[in-house]
């Protein structure tokens, strides 16, 4: 009975340990700011993405500043957009306006990173350009953003697959555990 508490706490914590997360992207310097690109999943793939930035100024975090950011793939990039199974996010929207994302302090769960949900709708390599501007102050920075393929349909809903399997597991240990019982009993009384 122990072991199953442990696989359901098991179970439960992987989603809360994976949950608060990202990766740097790349970060650049743009007198008078510093902006740093984070991405979650940390490996950036293609389908739902938190494109989050941190700005920062000498005395700290800007917290009132207007960030926007723009994604283009490469030329360079030979990607076919149809090619291989695409997220059902993706699939809704054929072209999904990557230009001109305004990214919002209050969306994200830190509330010093300006983010926004985003639809990358393929692998390659993507420019991603963010403009901030705070008064009179103005700069943009740009980076190379390295986009995966994204997961096959199974790595997304593979705890629905396992879910069957568990409740058979635990019924033929139910099983085996009430043939026992009987068992020991009746050794119990000679």
């Amino acid at each position: 009975m122990r072991l199953i508490y442990a696989l359901t706490l098991l179970l439960l914590g992987l989603e809360i340990a994976l949950a608060d997360g990202g990766a740097v992207q790349f970060r650049a310097t743009a007198s008078p700011f510093v902006v740093t690109v984070f991405t979650d999943p940390p490996q950036c793939r293609a389908g739902q993405v938190d494109l989050s930035t941190l700005v920062q100024e000498e005395t700290g975090p800007v917290l009132d500043a207007e960030v926007i950011a723009s994604l283009s793939p490469l030329q360079s990039a030979k990607v076919n957009p149809t090619a291989g199974w695409v997220p059902p996010a993706c699939a809704n929207s054929a072209n999904p306006d990557l230009q001109n994302i305004p990214l919002q302090i209050s969306t994200g769960t830190n509330r010093l990173f300006y983010s926004a949900l985003i639809q990358i709708p393929y692998d390659g390599r993507w420019q991603l350009l963010v403009r901030v501007r705070q008064g009179a102050k103005q700069v943009a920075v740009q980076g190379i953003l390295e986009v995966e393929r994204a997961f096959p349909p199974i790595t997304a809903y593979w705890q629905w697959f396992l879910l069957p399997l568990v409740a058979i597991g635990g019924f033929a240990l139910n099983q085996h555990i009430r043939a026992q019982r009987p068992t020991r009993a009746h050794e119990d009384r000679f």
